[in-house]
């Protein structure tokens, strides 16, 4: 008779791999393990000493331990396992050899990517090993890691948090804009991401929520939004910030004003538009937002209630005492 058995091994706490153990039952009621079974073990091994080495940053340690287990690695491990020999690459100054692998394994997966039902968890993976990469600034890599995710989350048989997941993407462009010092060329670089990775939530369709998709593609305009404002991009700014209104208003007419983020999307546009010279209109713009944040019932906490309406009482003060002065 054959059982089964399943062992869940959890790769750095990230990603959860399925490794199947065959047992025997003799004749005589023995237990016998077959070779495949040493030879799995011996995989799970491999596997956990390269996720040891990688998290204590021994890179030099870490990739022959990462290069053995990717020889009997499944497809989706395989991935994993590419992109954190690419780093170690990187890290040990095999740039060229890091650029290559990379840029097969992101290829592979927009040209081939996997089914429907698989897309969700690689795009997460994906997502999480970027974070890596940001760790050590290797930022371009880990733009279009996020970009390849946000890809697969559009792909993905489930609608619902496939959304969500687009926008974690987005989030995660965001981030690097905070942490990246000055750079153009970087600017550049997220600025045609993050247009890429919106369009795509734009584009998705779901039949589930379509609430929840004004929602997120109401925070996409507004985080785009504060982006283009702090990279001095005003134009780009007032629009994104005019979209993410527009977007409640759509959706949910005049129920919009009971959703914080459509007050503070106000805000930021009239901010945009006082920066731009246009004082007038931005004052009747902080009018507006002033309102929409005093009706607004889904506030995080009360506090940042206060303080939200605070700073848009102080820009009407501004804008007014600027029309009186004129």
């Amino acid at each position: 008779m054959n059982t089964q058995v399943y062992l869940l091994h959890d790769l750095g706490k990230k990603n959860r791999i399925r490794i199947i153990f065959f047992s025997e039952f003799t004749d005589d009621g023995k237990v016998g393990l077959k070779d495949e079974n040493q030879f799995h073990f011996e995989q799970v091994l491999e596997q956990q000493r390269a996720e040891d080495k990688f998290d204590q940053g021994c890179f030099d340690e870490a990739l022959p331990y990462l290069e053995k287990a990717l020889k009997n690695a499944s497809p989706e491990e395989a991935i994993y396992l590419k992109l954190k020999i690419a780093l170690c690459q990187k890290k040990l100054g095999q740039t060229e050899e890091s650029k290559r692998l990379v840029t097969s394994v992101m290829k592979d997966l927009t040209e081939n990517p996997p089914n429907e039902y698989q897309c969700f968890a690689t795009a997460e993976l994906i997502r999480k090993i970027a974070e890596k990469y940001v760790e050590y600034s290797y930022f371009s890599m880990a733009v279009w890691m996020y970009v390849t995710a946000a890809k697969l989350f559009s792909l993905s048989s489930d609608h619902s948090n496939g959304l969500i997941g687009i926008y974690n993407s987005m989030k995660n462009l965001d981030h690097i804009n905070d942490i990246k010092g000055t750079s153009t060329y970087v600017d550049s670089f997220l600025h045609t991401a993050l247009t890429e990775v919106l369009n795509m939530m734009v584009a998705f369709r779901t039949t589930h929520n379509i609430q929840q998709k004004a929602k997120y593609l109401g925070k996409a305009y507004h985080l785009f939004g504060v982006f283009c404002y702090t990279n001095k991009n005003m134009q780009d700014a007032i629009s994104l910030y005019t979209k993410g209104i527009k977007v409640y208003e759509d959706e949910f007419g005049s129920d919009a004003k009971y959703y914080f983020l459509y007050g503070v999307c106000t805000h930021n546009l009239a901010v945009s538009i006082e920066t731009n010279g246009q004082i007038n209109a931005a004052r009747e713009m902080f009018v507006l937002a002033m309102d929409r944040q005093m009706a607004a019932t889904d506030w995080e906490s009360e506090d940042k209630k206060k303080r939200s309406i605070n700073l848009t009482r102080v820009g009407l003060e501004r804008t007014s005492v600027y029309s009186m002065h004129k």
